[in-house]
């Protein structure tokens, strides 16, 4: 999921402490990725860091279906994602997708 900066009503339910296991990834600022690590203890293995400016893609799939032979396919999503500075609070960004 993308966390748009570090403030208690955009964090709710994410656990503490290092108890975050799981499965998305956080994707988000540095900055936000430096509270996320020191602050909340999120294990850096969940974070995601993307710099502001830089298109990066987000890939998911549509739908899966089965054919007649049993195989398995899935249409894909992707989205092109950029991060602005959000001159909200430090690491704040707002989110371009197309």
């Amino acid at each position: 999921f993308i966390l748009t900066h570090y403030h208690g009503d955009h964090y709710t339910g994410l656990p503490r402490d290092n108890k975050y296991v799981g499965p998305a990834m956080i994707h988000c600022t540095p900055i936000t990725a430096s509270l996320l690590r020191e602050i909340h203890l999120v294990p850096s293995k969940y974070i995601v860091v993307h710099p502001f400016g830089s298109p990066w893609t987000w890939t998911w799939p549509l739908e899966h279906e089965i054919n007649e032979k049993g195989d398995s396919s899935e249409d894909m999503g992707t989205v092109e994602i950029t991060f602005f500075d959000a001159n909200h609070c430090p690491g704040a960004a707002i989110v371009l997708a197309r």
